[in-house]
Order: C-alpha cells, then structure tokens, then sequence
C-alpha cells in the first residue's frame, strides 16, 4: 500500500508519554487524513474514538507495562487494525505483541521513520481484513449448519409422519394392510423357529352394509372407528391391529393358542355388540333410526392347530374359518383345525 493509500484514513498513536508519541505522529501526519493521540491511561480509562476503529491505531511499547496494556487496548478496538512499536524490543518481543492481539509489529532502536510505520499499517489492514473475513465465513458457516440442521429436523418429522401415513389406514389408525405384510411373515417365522405358538383372527363386521344403507357412508365409517377402538381395548399392546380392507380386520396374537385366541375373540364380539348397540341407540335419540344388529364374525387360524406352512397360509386358515362363521348364521366364532374344517366356540 502506498502513501497515498491513506488517504482517507486516521490514525490514533497510544503511548505512555507524550513525549514518546512525538515523531510517531510527525512520521504519520503527512500521510494519513487525521491523527490523534492520547496516554496508554487515557486510552485504557474511556472507549477508543471513532477514528481509532475507522482507521489504525499505533501503540509504542516501551516497557513491559506497555505490553500488558496491549491486550487491553486490542480488546477495546473489536479487531481494528493495530500495530505494535516495539521501541528497543528483540524478536521474541513480537511473538507476544501478537499474542496479545496486535495485527503488525514494527521494531525500532529509536523513533521509528515514517516507511516502517506505514509497513506496519498496510500489514495490519490487510490481516486485520482477512480475520474479518474469516470471522463472517465462521459466522455465516454456523449460520448454514445451523439453518441445515433445522431443514434435518424438519425433514426428519415430514419423514417420520409419511412413514406413519404409509404405514397406518387413515380412517381407523390401526396397521393398514400393507403394514400387516410386512410384519405378519416376520412375527410367524420367529414363533415358528422358536417353537412357540401364534394365532390370527380374521374378523368381519355383520350389519355394516345395513348401516351403511339406512344411515349413510359416514355412519358406516364411525362403525368402522368403534370397530378399531374396542379391537385395540381387548387386546394386548404386543398384538398386531390392522384393517385388513373394507369392514374386515385382522389380529395377529404371538404366543397365544388357538383356545386362548378363540376367547379372545368371543371377547371381543360381545364388546363390539354392546358398544354397537350403544351407539345406534344414541343415535336414535338424534332421530337416526336404524334395524340393523351389529356384531361380529370371527375366524381363527392357529400356528398349532391349523399347521399352516407360512403365515400367507395361516392368514388363510383364518379366512376360512370366518368364511365357516358366515355361513353358520354369523355372529359367531370359528377355529380352524388340521383336518381342514372348522370347529365353532359357543357364543
């Protein structure tokens, strides 16, 4: 930087004496806009002036209480370019001059010439420049890793919620069909390997297409909702709920056998019977009246009893058996057995 690079610039010269500022501010006077004084007490006793932070401050160190002064007055600048006048210093006396926050040094024996000072100041403004520089680059990569890390945890919740809605039938929050697929062959092959038992229920709604018919569609889905609520409320959290389709759901019950399923199930139809029961009443008192009776067909298959070689095939089991449950009237609960058939549980 030249001299005529100044211009424009102030210059603020620290020093312990009066005296010892003298030739610095002759040195600076011709080349920079302005330039001021004031005591290292001065200097550490009241907040820097405008042009000591729009320009470039001298401090002349003297002595060892000029040094630790120097920290002090870097603190006060907030980073403005400053350059330390070692007056009689060594080498190792600019070592600590930067450590305490000086951006250039100038060694000098005696008063330092005006082409050292003007070194020193074309040093400090382009590493002053330079670390702030690097301080908006640290700024503003916090600012993007932070900015980042909330889009992360804003896609990790969108994430998560389309998992639930890919996983989950919307209308009653139990498993959807798709859910049951996955689950179902991995839960059958570790009670399979295991050699413990496992049953399904195949469960299908009597009276639905009656409500539907006399109340409406939207009536049939708070059927459809009663239905997923009292499932969920007679059986166990380890239990796989899902709506298989339509008004069928499904119940995959690790560890259980086909007898304990079977009371289960018939469990299960007198709950659903009465909250059914309940909820045509209440809406009859609304004026909605409706004939049809709803309650429940059930269908077990069961990984002891039917002998089914892979849950596609106990699915199936269960199936059949509701199959049998319909054709015996409904309202009634049917167990596979290995020979093929079917056995009813009394209702």
């Amino acid at each position: 930087m030249q001299a005529d690079g100044f211009e424009g610039r102030q210059a603020w010269v620290v020093a312990r004496r009066e005296a010892s500022a003298a030739p610095v501010l002759r040195a600076l006077s011709d080349v920079f806009a302005s330039v001021s004084n004031a005591t290292s007490e001065d200097a550490l006793g009241s907040r820097p002036p405008k042009e000591a932070k729009r320009g470039v401050t001298f401090v002349l160190c003297e002595g060892d209480d000029d040094d630790e002064a120097l920290r002090d007055i870097a603190s006060a600048l907030h980073a403005a370019p400053l350059v330390a006048v070692g007056v009689g210093r060594d080498v190792q006396w600019v070592a600590r001059a930067l450590a305490r926050g000086a951006h250039a040094c100038v060694l000098c024996d005696g008063a330092p010439d005006s082409e050292q000072l003007l070194v020193g100041a074309e040093q400090a403004f382009g590493i002053a420049a330079h670390r702030r520089g690097s301080r908006r680059m640290v700024e503003e990569l916090h600012s993007s890793v932070g900015e980042l890390s909330r889009r992360i945890d804003h896609l990790s919740s969108e994430l998560a919620r389309l998992e639930v809605m890919a996983w989950t039938d919307s209308l009653t929050g139990l498993a959807n069909r798709r859910q049951l697929e996955q689950r179902l062959p991995q839960v059958f092959a570790e009670a399979a390997r295991y050699e413990r038992d496992i049953s399904c229920l195949m469960i299908d709604l009597d009276g639905f297409k009656q409500v539907n018919d006399e109340l409406g569609h939207g009536a049939g889905d708070e059927l459809l909702r009663l239905a997923a609520r009292v499932i969920v409320e007679e059986t166990r959290a380890s239990d796989i709920c899902a709506r298989f389709g339509g008004d069928e759901f499904v119940v995959v019950m690790p560890e259980t056998s086909a007898s304990m399923a079977g009371m289960v199930a018939n469990r299960l139809m007198h709950a659903f019977e009465d909250a059914a029961r309940a909820w045509i009443a209440a809406g009859e008192d609304d004026g909605e009246a409706c004939s049809a009776r709803c309650s429940m067909s059930i269908g077990v298959g069961c990984l002891a009893s039917s002998h089914p070689k892979d849950a596609a095939e106990m699915l199936s089991h269960a199936d059949s058996a509701l199959y049998a449950a319909k054709r015996s009237g409904k309202r009634a609960v049917m167990i596979k057995t290995a020979g093929g058939g079917s056995v009813g549980l009394t209702a």
